[in-house]
C-alpha cells in the first residue's frame, strides 16, 4: 500500500487503527484455530467455574485445584483443545503476575504505606486505605 502524503491526521489515525485492529484479529484467529485460549476466555471461564462450585453449593471455599479442572472443562467444552487449556488456565491462574509485587498497587504482594496508593479508577478509595493494608496483610 503507497502512503498518501495528503492524508489528514485523523484520517491516518483512523487508518492505524483499522490496520492495529486487523492484526489483533488475526492474532486472536491463530490462536484459536491452535486451540489456545485467549486471557478474556481464560478469565470467563474461570469466573463460570466459580459460579457454578457456589450455586451447587460448596460456598466460597473452593479448592483451587477444583476450580482449575472446572474451569479447563469449560474452555473444553468451548470448543479450545484441551491440553493446551490446562496449561493456560494453570499459568493464568497460578503464576505470579509482576504487577503482585508493585507496591502501589491493589492487591499486592508488598503492600507499602497507604499515601503511595494510586487513586482507584473512580478518582478516590471509599475504603479507608488502613483497612484496605489491614486487609492485605491478612490474606
Amino acid at each position: 500500500m503507497v502512503k498518501d502524503v495528503t492524508q489528514h491526521g485523523s484520517a491516518r489515525a483512523a487508518e492505524q487503527k483499522r490496520r492495529a485492529a486487523d492484526r489483533a484479529r488475526a492474532y486472536r484467529l491463530r490462536k484459536k484455530v491452535r486451540g489456545v485460549p485467549l486471557a478474556r476466555a481464560i478469565d470467563e471461564a474461570v469466573a463460570e467455574a466459580v459460579a457454578f462450585h457456589i450455586a451447587k453449593g460448596g460456598g466460597v471455599n473452593i479448592a483451587g485445584k477444583m476450580l482449575l479442572k472446572t474451569a479447563r472443562l469449560i474452555l473444553e467444552r468451548d470448543g479450545y483443545d484441551p491440553e493446551k487449556a490446562a496449561v493456560a488456565v494453570a499459568a493464568r491462574m497460578v503464576l505470579t503476575r509482576d504487577e503482585f509485587s508493585w507496591p502501589d498497587r491493589f492487591p499486592t504482594l508488598k503492600p507499602g504505606k497507604a499515601e503511595h496508593f494510586r487513586e482507584t479508577e473512580a478518582g478516590g478509595w471509599t475504603t479507608p486505605l488502613p483497612t484496605v493494608l489491614k486487609h492485605m496483610a491478612s490474606i
